[in-house]
Formats: structure tokens, sequence, C-alpha cells
């Protein structure tokens, strides 16, 4: 079991090392907002102005039990089974992708509308990772027996657009970034259709 458990660990890293990277960085954030709260902002948070918060903010998170373990809750539960799938490279690639773009159209959007912008959290990816799963297991395997991963993100796919909608805010009581969400969600969702088709046709 242990043997099992260390050899998929060894062809899955990009999952742990995210987890230990943001872990890192959640504890430099408790010590930095302690300091000075317009240091975090600079530091961590994404804004309408170059900072090192641009490069951070998808990687840095909000409170410990409403934010942080939940992001990597599901990064383990959904994203680990989605980079065995999809191997290092191109998981690689995809969280990047949706972790960051999500986040970037979210600042745009906040100064755009408001004139101001503070956002953190790596909801774009987290966002991404059922819809994608989803389709890549089933089309691997009947619905039935897509596994426990699975059945995360099929409960996922179902329950993220309302909560991004507003109608289920009690499981997200963080302030929404709903252009985060969505561009993640419908990012995730895209790729696996594509994935899928691509199956389904003979090109992969």
């Amino acid at each position: 079991m242990l043997a099992r458990g260390a050899e998929f660990i060894n062809r899955n890293p990009v999952t742990p090392t995210l987890v230990l990277l943001m872990g890192a960085i959640f504890m430099a954030e408790q010590y930095v907002y302690a300091y000075s709260p317009s240091l975090f902002e600079f530091v961590f948070s994404g804004q309408g102005k170059l900072t090192p918060g641009l490069l951070l903010a998808p990687l840095s998170h909000g409170p410990l039990l409403t934010h942080f373990l939940p992001n990597i809750g599901l990064l383990l539960a959904v994203g680990w089974p989605l980079e065995a799938h999809l191997r290092q490279r191109n998981f690689l690639m995809f969280t990047a992708v949706t972790a960051y773009v999500p986040t970037f159209l979210q600042i745009g959007y906040s100064v755009v509308t408001t004139g101001t912008a503070g956002t953190v959290g790596f909801s774009g990816a987290i966002y991404a990772y059922p819809p994608a799963l989803l389709c890549i297991r089933i089309r691997n395997r009947a619905l039935s027996e897509i596994g426990t991963g699975g059945y995360y993100a099929l409960a996922m796919t179902v329950v993220i657009p309302f909560i991004t909608t507003g109608q289920l805010e009690f499981l997200s009581p963080l302030p929404g970034a709903t252009v985060t969400h969505t561009v993640g969600y419908l990012f995730g969702m895209t790729y696996g259709l594509i994935h899928w088709k691509e199956y389904l046709t003979g090109a992969v």
C-alpha cells in the first residue's frame, strides 16, 4: 500500500508540490499580514497594477477554514486524479492557464467596474478541474465506474454553477470572485469536452 502510494506520488508530483508551495505561502501571509496589512495587499493580492501580487495571488489564500483548506482539499480530491490522467507537463500547463488567466480577467473586470481590485485564490484552477476530470473519466469508462474522484468531480460540476450564480452562497462564504470562478469552470468544461471529442473521433 505504501509502495503504491509512493509510486503514485513519484508519477504525479505536481499536485503535492503545489500543496507544499501554497502551504508555505499561506504561512508567509500570516506573518506579513500581522506586520502590515498594506504590505500583505502589495505582496499577495492581485491588483490593477504591477505588484508581486500578480504572480502570487493565484497561489495565495484567505482564511484557513473557509478558503485555504477547501481549496487544498479539492486540489487533492479532484486535481490529483486529473494530473494522473494528463501527466505532469499537460497538467502543469492546464493549471497555470486556469489559475492565472481567470484571475487576471477578474482583476480587469473589477478595475473597469469598480475602479479597484484585490483578489487572491486558486479558485480558477479549482473550478476548472471538476468538469475536465468528469469528461475524461466518463470518456474512459461508464458513469457508474468513474471512481471516487469522478464522483467528486460530478458533484462539483453540478454544484459550481449554483455557487457562481449565488444560489448556494452558504457553500462559498467568501465574497465571490465571479469572473474567476466562471472562466475557470468554462475553461475546464471546454478542455474536457475537446479531450472527449478527440477521443471519440480517434484523434487521440
